[in-house]
């Protein structure tokens, strides 16, 4: 048998392989002996034979697992050893394959030669295509819904409640990653447990992956509240932010504010912003009242005034205090 397992969710994969190899142990192999775990970016095809064409220990079925051998391996010859093999149906019967691929988006190649990585990319194709023929499970990022029912079951495991209001701050702060996700229910759990989890304990405890800071930056320039913002700046510089980090996240969030303002003039609403920019819910929540406070041709302004600030940093011997003063200026002007 053969099973593919492949998509986003990382999480949600890793969970369903420990599940199938865990299952195989207490029904097969409770020495867990013929158990095999192959590191498909560094496996060649001899390797690759010899684990899955050997006799198995004591018993005779065997699960192999396969991690990434089409993502993060290069190996031409790999590739078209594994393809042929498939298509000829060549593998023992009493062993269990897993192919097992966080991505399987084209990846990039190290080969020499255009041709031969072009030949590369294109067996890569192939050999995923031929696993989508076998018994596939696919992992894709769970929609809205189903993560908040995700999150809610997981509470609910370890005998935790959480109100609703801090079920939506938790999502938004966290967003799809549930590597991520399970950490911080596991920590709020055990902090709160006796009672239900409140919105401002998602605020104490949980620490969204972007820098607030810059949020809070760009609310003071769509505000136009030029000595906030001129205080923000000076306290960035002055903990050690670099000033081309700084300018780096403002370059990040204004393209932000760019294409959300685009979209939610087209009425786009926020949900399909997300799925449309591929950008974190907590990025696009915090993003969308921003958006709103400023003109199409604004946004642009600024946006080239962020590029010759860029230029000058790089380029001149000018205090970046003052320049940053400058764009405060330029924007609450």
């Amino acid at each position: 048998m053969i099973i593919f397992i492949h998509g986003e969710d990382t999480f949600r994969s890793q969970q369903r392989v420990n599940q199938l190899q865990e299952a195989f142990i207490k029904k097969y192999s409770k020495s867990g002996l013929n158990l095999i775990s192959l590191d498909g970016a560094e496996i060649t095809l001899d390797e690759f034979q010899k684990k899955c064409f050997s006799a198995g220990l004591l018993e005779k079925k065997r699960l192999i697992i396969i991690k990434n051998l089409i993502s993060q391996n290069s190996d031409f010859e790999l590739h078209k050893g594994v393809l042929n093999l498939l298509q000829q149906k060549k593998f023992p019967e009493e062993n269990i394959l897993i192919f097992w691929e966080e991505d399987i988006k084209e990846g990039t190649t190290k080969r020499k030669g255009i041709k031969k990585a072009r030949g590369g990319q294109n067996l890569k194709k192939a050999l995923t295509a031929q696993l989508l023929k076998e018994k596939t499970e696919e992992f894709n990022f769970l929609s809205p819904l189903k993560l908040k029912q995700w999150v809610q079951n997981e509470i609910k495991k370890g005998n935790g409640k959480i109100e609703k209001k801090a079920l939506e701050e938790l999502m938004v702060k966290v967003g799809q990653d549930l590597w991520q996700m399970n950490n911080e229910i596991g920590k709020l759990v055990n902090f709160c447990r006796g009672r239900t989890i409140l919105e401002k304990d998602i605020h104490t405890f949980v620490q969204a992956k972007f820098d607030e800071n810059i949020f809070h930056l760009t609310d003071a320039l769509g505000q136009r509240q030029k000595e906030p913002a001129l205080r923000l700046i000076r306290d960035q510089l002055e903990s050690g932010t670099e000033p081309l980090l700084l300018l780096a996240k403002f370059i990040w969030q204004f393209r932000n504010l760019i294409q959300i303002n685009e979209l939610l003039n087209q009425k786009i609403p926020a949900q399909v912003i997300t799925d449309t920019l591929k950008l974190h819910p907590f990025v696009v929540q915090k993003t969308i009242p921003q958006a709103r406070r400023f003109t199409k041709d604004e946004l642009k302004k600024i946006y080239k005034f962020l590029l010759d600030l860029d230029f000058q940093l790089k380029n001149t011997n000018t205090n970046p205090e003052l320049l940053f003063d400058m764009l405060v200026m330029e924007v609450c002007k």
